[in-house]
């Protein structure tokens, strides 16, 4: 049981932290356009 109700919570964190590194490489990425402009 505890194996079946912890994954989802793994799967949540996981998406949530790919979503949050996605953001910060585009911010980057903006930044980086920004300054060779």
């Amino acid at each position: 049981m505890k194996i079946v109700i912890y994954t989802p919570d793994l799967e949540v964190v996981y998406e949530k932290s790919v979503l949050f590194i996605h953001y910060c490489y585009e911010s980057i990425l903006s930044l980086s356009a920004l300054i060779n402009i």
